[in-house]
């Protein structure tokens, strides 16, 4: 199976529309106005989209867009369009990090690659030391 179907049937069924936005918004509409003549492919977007995380749902969901694609190859042109879109949208967004701390609380954030040890605290009272492994 080709995996940027796979890819886009796992974002479409979870409707990543926090992660992704208006582009996601916009390939979950265009897959369903695809599917809304087709019973059989509705039953398996619905299916995929009841349950996100069962790989059979999302596989069986890759295959009908992968027939959907070989049939109307504008289709699958739009839709590869849209999920690279999708995906710049994505990566955007999760890189935007937003802690809030309550009265008292505290955030830790590490970002970037990590070498040796980090230690995240709040309060440390005393001395602390740190040996190597």
């Amino acid at each position: 199976m080709d995996p940027i179907l796979t890819a886009i049937a796992g974002a479409v069924a979870k409707e990543a529309v926090t992660a992704g936005g208006k582009a996601i918004a916009k390939l979950v509409q265009r897959v369903k106005e695809k599917f809304a003549k087709d019973p059989g492919a509705e039953v398996v977007l619905a299916s995929a989209k009841e349950d996100p995380d069962n790989t059979m749902w999302v596989d069986a969901l890759a295959k009908v867009l992968h027939r959907a694609e070989e049939a109307d190859p504008t289709f699958g042109a739009e839709l590869r369009e849209l999920w690279s879109t999708a995906k710049s949208e994505i990566a955007v967004n999760a890189s935007k990090t937003e802690q809030n701390a309550k009265s008292g609380g505290t955030n830790n954030n590490v970002s970037g690659p990590v070498s040796g040890t980090v230690i995240q605290s709040r309060d440390i009272k005393g001395n602390v030391h740190i040996r190597g492994h």
